[in-house]
């Protein structure tokens, strides 16, 4: 999961989506006049993942697209709840730029399913499916 939630971004007022929503349009408390747009969802976390993605690029070009993931799934901040609601938890930027581990085949989500009962979550092993156990589902879920 990626904050997105009351994000403050630049925009212009007059723009379409600042006309369309104005009541989200922000004064700056008097430094600025309607440069500024309050937003929540997808596609304001959106920008916060592929920023902390191109960071991690910048730090280290080498890495691929499984990597990126793992590690962005490794580092994240464990939340309490179902997994197939809040995934392997809240982006942790600090925690995913410091993470060093690299995966070198693909970073398949794991399959999930009820026990019987339906009281029990079972995960795939993520270790016995990348491929390492530096990437197993302790260190995930």
């Amino acid at each position: 999961m990626a904050p997105g939630s009351g994000y403050v971004a630049t925009a212009k007022g007059n723009s379409k989506l600042g006309r369309l929503i104005s009541h989200r349009l922000s004064d700056c408390s008097g430094s600025c006049t309607n440069g500024y747009l309050s937003l929540s969802g997808t596609s304001m976390a959106a920008a916060t993942v592929s920023g902390t993605v191109a960071a991690m690029l910048s730090d280290d070009p080498s890495l691929n697209p499984p990597t990126v993931k793992a590690r962005l799934m490794r580092s994240a901040t464990r939340m309490n709840g179902d997994p197939t609601d809040v995934g392997s938890g809240m982006l942790y930027v600090k925690n995913a730029l410091k993470d060093k581990g690299y995966l070198y085949q693909d970073a398949l989500s794991p399959r999930m399913a009820r026990s019987s009962q339906g009281q029990v979550l079972l995960i795939e092993d993520t270790a016995k499916l990348w491929g390492n156990s530096q990437w197993a589902n302790s260190y995930l879920w």
